[in-house]
């Protein structure tokens, strides 16, 4: 347990100074040493959020296949824990990575199961990140209309401490929002 924690805070020191290799390395050690532990509720909850970590790093480095991939491990295990709010960020990031694979559908409907999840659980920070990804969605699609109108949600909630709050992702979206 405790070289589990180790390499999940060197990954996070590594994501500190841009090394998202180490970062990956750190953090696929601690997927490995968590299938060494007894199989608990808690311990899936840390597989998911270890992967939601991976695929941090992985951004960066373009490695889409990989997300794919651990987007789905996530997808799974949040799904046979019923836990809905890890399901809302497994679909989020979802809908980024199928906008940047240039699959508006699919991004999409991503964007809307997180949403759709994000108001059921009536989680405001869950609704930001599909909200401004849903806002990119169809900016690329020309469809500005609707772009305008989900970007501009975030704008007019996103004021205040929230314009510096990540909401899990690198950048802020009150921000790329604006942008």
């Amino acid at each position: 347990m405790l070289y589990l924690f180790y390499c999940r805070q060197a990954g996070a020191k590594a994501i500190e100074r841009s090394a998202h290799r180490e970062a990956v390395a750190c953090f696929e050690k601690a997927l490995v040493a968590l299938q060494h532990l007894p199989v608990s509720h808690a311990m899936r909850e840390q597989a998911i959020d270890l992967r939601f970590d991976l695929r941090s790093v992985l951004v960066p480095l373009q490695e889409r296949e990989r997300i794919r991939d651990i987007l789905r491990e996530a997808e799974t295990l949040a799904t046979g824990l019923a836990d809905q709010y890890r399901l809302g960020r497994v679909y989020a990031y979802m809908t980024e990575h199928f906008r940047v694979q240039g699959d508006p559908d699919q991004a999409i409907a991503s964007g809307q199961r997180a949403l759709a999840i994000a108001a059921a659980l009536g989680d405001f920070g869950l609704q930001v990140t599909p909200t401004l990804y849903m806002g990119q969605v169809y900016h690329d699609l020309g469809d500005y209309r609707q772009a305008i109108a989900f970007l501009k949600r975030n704008v007019e909630t996103l004021t205040g401490d929230l314009l510096r709050e990540h909401f899990g992702i690198a950048g802020f979206p009150s921000v790329y929002s604006r942008a």
